[in-house]
């Protein structure tokens, strides 16, 4: 993460400062969240960012 946040940072005006400690959690393949009233569904895709299924949409 660490690697993306030093590519990424930089592109979008965002120091290293306010990037520390912004993961706080790592969900697993199926694994299930909420996000206030919404239920969050992780799915897994090799090769690929971890996207959400939320509300019958699919978000990374």
């Amino acid at each position: 993460m660490q690697q993306a946040q030093s590519i990424f940072g930089p592109i979008y005006g965002l120091d290293a400062a306010c990037l520390e400690n912004t993961l706080d959690v790592y969900f697993g393949d199926h694994e299930a969240f909420a996000l206030g009233s919404l239920s969050c569904h992780v799915m897994y895709l090799p090769g690929h960012t971890r996207l959400w299924h939320w509300e019958g949409r699919l978000y990374c």
